[in-house]
């Protein structure tokens, strides 16, 4: 075994380890603690680079971000016209830190794919775990947590599995033609 793999390996057990972490923690806590986020962001940045060219992986980022920035800005337009608040009132901070740490590790279709699927699964999971609990939990959702939980999960099947979890658009560009 190379030193590059060891190194790789250990970056993936880092990355899972702060994930399952960050999802113990926001469901207990509702929050993450802050130096996740840039170790999560440095950690993806690096697997990814693994697999894809420097270029490509500062056009994906940027292109992610700016989705990240523009949903942010919508969201908060929507919250304040609707509800006369601020977005922080509904949305954490960790929230958007975490989207923005998995920015960097997704091409921007599977970014999209994740963002939205992982949104359903949170609120899913949430909605299950707080009509089986029988004691009271708190009502505000641990979306950071949940998706991070939701990203574990499917790195340990892509570590168990033959197929490895896509991280650019070549499957999807394979599957269609």
């Amino acid at each position: 075994m190379t030193t590059f793999t060891i190194i790789h390996y250990s970056a993936e057990v880092l990355a899972f380890s702060m994930l399952i972490s960050m999802l113990v923690q926001d469901w207990r806590w509702r929050g993450v603690y802050w130096y996740f986020f840039p170790l999560l962001a440095v950690l993806f940045f690096g697997l990814r680079l693994d697999q894809q060219p420097l270029e490509t992986v500062l056009a994906d980022s940027a292109v992610n971000v700016a989705f990240v920035v523009l949903q942010m800005l919508v969201l908060s337009l929507y919250v304040r016209l609707r509800f006369a608040a601020s977005l922080q009132a509904y949305l954490g901070l960790g929230d958007i830190l975490y989207w923005l740490a998995v920015a960097v590790f997704f091409s921007p279709v599977v970014f999209i794919l994740y963002y939205l699927s992982s949104l359903v699964v949170a609120l899913l999971t949430f909605l299950i775990v707080r009509r089986v609990v029988s004691k009271p939990i708190d009502a505000r959702i641990p979306l950071a947590g949940l998706q991070a939980g939701y990203l574990a999960l499917l790195l340990l099947v892509s570590w168990l599995s033959p197929t490895k979890l896509p991280v650019g658009d070549q499957w999807l560009l394979d599957y269609i033609s």
